[in-house]
Formats: C-alpha cells, structure tokens, sequence
C-alpha cells in the first residue's frame, strides 16, 4: 500500500479502487487512489539487474530469490529495509523520494529531507556495511556502478 501525507503531516491511507478511465493530467494529492496495485520494476541492463521499489509497501515473500546490483529505495519503515536489503543484496543503492516535493528545484534540498536520506543511509550501513549508498542531488547525473 502506498501511504500518503498530507499538507498538515498527518498520514491517511488512500481510496483503493481500480483506475478505468485516463487520469487528468493534473491529479491533486488529495484525489490520489490506489489503482489496485504498488508495483516494482527490475530492469536488465548489460549484466546488471536495477530494481526500483516506489513508495508502496515492501513485501519480502513477492521477490523472494530475486537479486538486484543496484536498488532505487525510498527512506523506508526500518523493517522493511532490514528486509528489502536482506532479500536484494544490492552492491549500490540510490535513495530517491526522499526530497519535498513541493519545493522548486532551485531551491534546492531542505535540510529536513537531507537529514532523513542520512538516516536511511545509516541503517543501511547498520544492515550491510558493504553496500554503497548514493544520495542524489537533482539533476545530477551518476553511473551505474
């Protein structure tokens, strides 16, 4: 399931029901439905498996034997990346939906968001001190490892 804040930081569980129609191309957050499923992606590149997990709920038992050299991972419930990092035993991780969407880009990273990507970091490390995890400024470009 994905989770969704809203403006005032409280948590609400979104409206799940199956999307039929095309969305508008302007969806506001507080319209967001779960179309029925979260999905992740593992992409095959070369010799490298890329995995990229969203934000929806991490379920071990779903990718179960899959591995992944790099992982595209949100700051998760500390649980579920004591899992997903377990299950994956990724070489690289980015983290990524760690910023505040609603600030412009040239404004650049709030400090809240930076300091919640370093927890994320650290209980990585605290998982597997072997993997390398990448923080991302925006646009800025990084090579598959």
């Amino acid at each position: 399931m994905h989770g969704v804040l809203n403006r005032t930081g409280r948590r609400r569980k979104p409206v799940r029901r199956e999307i039929t129609q095309p969305c508008p191309e302007r969806v506001p957050a507080t319209e967001f439905k779960e179309a029925g499923s979260t999905f992740l992606y593992l992409f095959t590149i070369g010799n490298q498996t890329i995995l990229h997990q969203s934000t929806g709920g991490f379920i071990a038992e779903k990718i179960a034997g899959v591995r992944a050299d790099v992982a595209l991972l949100y700051p998760m419930n500390p649980r579920d990346t004591e899992n997903i990092i377990k299950v994956l035993q990724p070489k690289t991780v980015f983290v990524h939906h760690f910023d505040e969407w609603r600030t412009p880009f040239p404004d650049g990273l709030p400090e809240r968001s930076v300091e919640r990507a370093r927890r994320f970091t650290r209980a990585i490390a605290a998982i597997d001190k072997s993997v390398k995890v990448i923080t991302p400024n925006y646009f800025e470009p990084h090579p598959l490892p």
